[in-house]
């Protein structure tokens, strides 16, 4: 490597497949192009590449890794064929699997599997799609059965234990889970006034699947979360087995906690609405606020399904972007009930604008006038898919959360002053890092922050309510 290809090394921050490559010797650029020529006649035969609407193979995603292939719906362990099949061609050849986000990883979502020639040439190949050993709610209190019940610590410990070991999953989870809850009784501990961190012991879950691991943090973290702070609290547990409160998952001693994987995906605004009689009746607001409040219980409240409702809050929230669809669909206005007559005018107009090719000028045209733009492509629009809807309904909540997070009617405030109704509540954030665990302690009310996020794609518009999330 010459003089400027060197400072051009040093200058390119970012390890991608041509970075990696200028700092290979001739030998070693050979030796990577049999490999991966190898590897991808491989993809092609157990037909894991990833393709394009038009059937052209897409071989990565241009974020640092050489290949992306999909391995949804693979019942075979797949970084160990890729191992196998590698090591067979080119004896001396390394593979290893880099968890999500950890070092070395292409990915924060997906794991990658590291190849290492004999000459030390690198290919990172990124595991996109599932392969998951594990359900949805396995490893919560009502998963594990110990909700309604109050625990010691030690105790819950000791019953999570035998029930974990008697399971009958697979010994990677088995001894997953095990892990986790002995470290989180026997690592050392550090509290601060909104903190807790756990230290753990190093441990191989490279075998954990991400979505696995994913369900896991989510799930059984609102365990482990309850079991950390009754250790540093020497307090009881209680999971209630329905909660009378909206965000309570867990209790220890008198204060109650909302659980939260990571930043959390936020809270559906539902969760609020049984405060309507206290906003009506009872709350310091002007009487504008004070309506619009209750306007948007209302929208949420209603029996006509989640994409109506956004198409409610559209209404009310935003009447230029209202307009926009109503000129989009060529309508004066739309009736919005369970019948969900305006989805299938919706789907209606949008498909006959397919028809006579104006769809992409029209839609376009429509993001440009509420100025939020989905990213999925126009061109993926397809007469076969039920929820199409998704084209208009999808930026609209997206506008929706948009408009609230600047305030309007001050309902970042009121909801503040909501949450502040809630009797010595706390919500604690859980971070499973490969070295600690990071529990952040919240106290809830009205000097928390709050963000509106819509969480709704144009594949799945009828898939979640309005959320908040309290930071």
């Amino acid at each position: 490597m010459n003089l400027f290809e060197k400072m051009a090394y040093e200058l390119l921050r970012e390890d991608s497949p041509s970075t990696r490559l200028m700092g290979l010797n001739d030998i070693q650029k050979i030796e990577l192009q049999s490999i991966k020529k190898h590897l991808e006649d491989y993809f092609t035969k157990m037909n894991f590449w990833k393709r394009e609407k038009t059937g052209k193979i897409k071989k990565n995603s241009g974020k640092g890794e050489d290949y992306r292939i999909n391995i949804n719906n693979i019942v075979f362990d797949v970084p160990q064929a890729i191992s196998t099949a590698v090591k067979t061609a080119f004896p001396g050849t390394r593979a290893f699997l880099i968890s999500p986000g950890y070092p070395g990883a292409k990915s924060g979502t997906f794991p990658t599997v590291k190849i290492v020639s004999q000459s030390g040439s690198e290919i990172y190949i990124v595991l996109s799609g599932s392969g998951r050993k594990t359900i949805s709610k396995q490893f919560t209190p009502q998963g594990f059965k110990v909700e309604g019940e109050l625990y010691q610590y030690k105790d819950l410990y000791k019953n999570l234990m035998t029930k974990i070991k008697a399971a009958g999953w697979s010994d990677d989870i088995r001894n997953y889970l095990l892990f986790l809850l002995d470290s989180v009784i026997h690592g050392s501990i550090t509290k601060t006034s909104n903190s807790i961190t756990i230290n753990k012991k190093d441990y191989d879950d490279s075998d954990i699947l991400h979505v696995d691991r994913t369900g896991i943090q989510s799930d059984f973290g609102e365990i482990l979360s309850a079991i950390a702070i009754a250790r540093s609290e020497q307090d009881s547990i209680f999971f209630p087995k329905s909660a009378t409160e909206p965000l309570i998952d867990f209790e220890i001693g008198n204060v109650r906690y909302s659980a939260k994987s990571l930043k959390g995906a936020g809270t559906t605004l539902t969760s609020m609405a049984k405060y309507y009689d206290y906003v009506r009746d009872e709350m310091d607001i002007p009487e504008k606020e004070r309506a619009f409040l209750l306007k948007v219980f209302d929208a949420i409240k209603g029996n006509i399904g989640v994409e109506q409702t956004y198409l409610v809050m559209t209404k009310l929230v935003d009447k230029p972007a209202w307009n926009a669809t109503l000129e989009l669909l060529g309508v004066d206005d739309l009736i919005i009930d369970d019948s969900k007559t305006a989805l299938k005018i919706i789907k209606e107009k949008l498909d006959g604008y397919l028809n006579d090719k104006t769809l992409n000028e029209k839609l376009k045209k429509f993001y440009t006038t509420i100025g939020k733009t989905p990213t999925t492509s126009i061109d993926k629009y397809e007469l076969t898919n039920r929820l199409r809807h998704g084209y208009v309904v999808s930026p609209l909540a997206s506008l929706i959360a948009k408009v609230l997070n600047e305030n309007k009617f001050h309902i970042l405030d009121n909801m503040k002053e909501l949450i502040n109704q809630l009797d010595n509540v706390k919500q604690v954030n859980f971070y499973n890092q490969y070295d600690k665990f990071i529990f952040k302690i919240t106290n809830l009310d009205k000097n928390v922050n709050i963000e509106f996020v819509s969480g709704v794609s144009v594949d799945d518009p009828n898939k979640q309510h309005l959320k908040f999330k309290i930071t």
